[in-house]
């Protein structure tokens, strides 16, 4: 039955990281490098339309967004005002040092979302491809003692599988939630087959140690339905399996009659966010880089009327069971 979903809005600040994780495609979720910036004005006036209409979540991501703090303080200042819903900082957590000054005039209205996949910081240097983990961690631990709303994020690959049962436990001892993904394909954009992990050994380990909860979809009731736990602390960890080879959580993906003709139907992940990529070009899906509408610098009612054309792809989805894929 087709049906109307109520998409997020992930605002892409960079194409630039200064991480180079094994199981990221180039560019983070922009997918392509921008050599332009979006002008903060349209992605207000974008920010404004969503609160119109009452998207669920406004999510800041990258790239690395606090490579470009001011803009994010912009943002955060213009959510304040003028959006009643969630909104989610995601960062790898590196440069949190430098500005918690700027993040805690607003802590109260957003959670931070930090990527964290291992407590060994030999792994985690090798995931990252950097020398990363003393600065990211107490970053981490500082974020938990000046109070934020957290939540770990962790894509579980060949290197740090057999770590992610510990970080689990850590998160429970600290009072925060974790989120576990598998690594998603970017239909070939990574390495996919070198580095993907399935999640059913941990998710036997989680079902002999934790409570399991009621599957759970994204806010908004959107997205993969997830597995959920509760930890002993009252927080939660939720396994989100992206592959079409798992054999478990393969629940149905929306999505919308423009993606027929897309030759990646059926992808990983489905429709469930309107991204605005670093450079403006504000996209219903984001796999196919050159489809979407250029909203930099243009007009309020020019905004407005991209946003409505990108909205009404979401007006007539329909849900695909990867059940029914041959594998």
């Amino acid at each position: 039955m087709n049906q109307v979903i109520l998409p997020s809005l992930s605002i892409n600040i960079t194409s630039d990281c200064n991480f180079q994780c094994v199981y990221c495609p180039p560019h983070g979720e922009n997918l392509v490098e921008c050599k332009k910036i979006c002008d903060i004005k349209s992605i207000v006036t974008l920010i404004n339309l969503a609160s119109q209409v009452k998207l669920p979540v406004i999510r800041i991501t990258g790239g690395e967004p606090l490579l470009i703090p001011d803009r994010i303080e912009r943002i955060l200042s213009e959510c304040y005002e003028n959006y009643l819903g969630k909104i989610i900082l995601n960062t790898n957590g590196s440069l949190l040092h430098n500005n918690w000054k700027m993040l805690s005039k607003y802590k109260e209205i957003f959670l931070l979302k930090i990527s964290f996949d291992t407590l060994s910081e030999r792994h985690f240097n090798k995931i990252i491809n950097r020398n990363l983990f003393k600065q990211t961690y107490d970053n981490l631990i500082c974020a938990i003692d000046l109070g934020f709303s957290i939540e770990i994020n962790t894509v579980v690959n060949r290197v740090n599988k057999h770590q992610v049962i510990d970080l689990i436990s850590f998160a429970d001892e600290k009072g925060i939630d974790i989120k576990l993904f598998s690594v998603n394909a970017y239909e070939g954009m990574i390495d996919y087959d070198n580095i993907y992990v399935d999640l059913s050994e941990i998710v036997e380990i989680l079902d002999n140690k934790y409570q399991r909860c009621n599957n759970e979809k994204l806010c908004g009731n959107r997205g993969i339905s997830m597995l959920k736990y509760k930890l002993t602390s009252d927080c939660y960890v939720w396994v989100l399996e992206h592959s079409q080879k798992s054999q478990y959580n393969r629940e149905e993906k929306h999505y919308s009659q423009n993606c027929l003709e897309c030759k990646y139907y059926p992808c990983s992940t489905g429709r469930f966010s309107i991204m605005l990529r670093a450079d403006g070009l504000l996209q219903g899906c984001r796999m196919i880089p050159e489809n979407g509408i250029d909203i930099s610098k243009r007009s309020c009612s020019d905004i407005k009327n991209a946003f409505e054309q990108i909205l009404s792809e979401y007006s007539n989805c329909f849900e695909f069971s990867s059940q029914t894929i041959k594998i």
